[in-house]
């Protein structure tokens, strides 16, 4: 019996993942990747792989969105985000399956001291009332036109590697970071090909902040009324934690040197929610 899918999402026009509940276990499915069940007395997900593809890519689904799937079922909070470490925190890149987390990720890796610490979901536990991110995964995947834009080449390159027709992996940045960081700032990935070249970092205040994250919430049904209020909560009390920015730039990867250039300043001078932008 197929199940009643309560959410699917659709990627250059195929399902990339889809979700449903039937009774009280979950399913999520990766359509010829894997498939998981799980329910919430369960201690570990009951994962299903297809044949032919490759471990790394099982791994990376693993490690990512299936991860957060798993803690949000946990009742935590799972933000589609790729994350790095710098200056001794943790700073999310938030946006979509196109948004350029990873490539922005693996740019902000190899110009600076920072180490990539989620590619697709980043965990957000407490500690002390204070947010923290902890490494989850090493490795920034790209697609074709942004592993070239790294010179990186699928043919004969050992950093990057075809999986499929048109994904490529760069190669780890770094060993899993031994600590939790402080989660200090979370930064809204928006493309508009009207804003200046260099990009534009602007900070998100109030509602603004609660509206810009709710669509990248990791969740298993957006129908739930219950757990929709639980997370409008973590939300709350997320917000009020970290500083929150929209980074809006063109979609070009030939200006993607400049726009790092432009943004590391400001992310280094990040602190705390009510100190000022250095």
């Amino acid at each position: 019996m197929t199940p009643a899918w309560s959410e699917e999402v659709v990627v250059d026009g195929a399902v990339a993942y889809r979700v449903a509940r039937e009774g009280d276990e979950f399913l999520a499915e990766w359509p010829g990747i894997l498939s998981m069940r799980m329910r919430c007395d369960e201690d570990a997900p009951r994962i299903a792989t297809s044949r032919g593809v490759e471990p790394a890519f099982i791994e990376k689904v693993r490690r990512g969105f299936l991860a957060g799937l798993v803690f949000h079922l946990r009742g935590g909070l799972a933000i589609h985000a790729s994350s790095i470490a710098i200056n001794g925190g943790a700073i999310a890149l938030v946006g979509d399956s196109r948004a350029g987390k990873s490539t922005t990720a693996a740019a902000l890796a190899l110009a600076a001291t920072t180490t990539v610490l989620a590619d697709d979901a980043t965990l957000v536990e407490w500690q002390h009332d204070r947010p923290i991110v902890r490494a989850t995964e090493s490795t920034s995947w790209l697609r074709e036109d942004a592993a070239r834009a790294f010179g990186l080449s699928p043919e004969g390159d050992k950093t990057a590697h075809r999986v499929g027709d048109e994904i490529d992996a760069l190669s780890s940045t770094g060993a899993h970071a031994p600590r939790a960081f402080d989660l200090r700032a979370l930064i809204i990935l928006v493309f508009d090909d009207e804003a200046p070249q260099a990009g534009c970092l602007r900070p998100l205040e109030g509602l603004l902040q609660i509206r810009a994250l709710l669509p990248a919430i990791i969740r298993w049904d957006r129908q739930d009324p219950e757990r929709g209020r639980a997370e409008v909560d973590a939300l709350a009390k997320l917000s009020g934690s970290v500083r929150m920015f929209e980074w809006t730039r063109p979609r070009d990867l030939t200006l993607l040197p400049l726009q790092i250039e432009a943004m590391l300043p400001q992310l280094r001078g990040v602190s705390l929610p009510h100190s000022n932008l250095r």
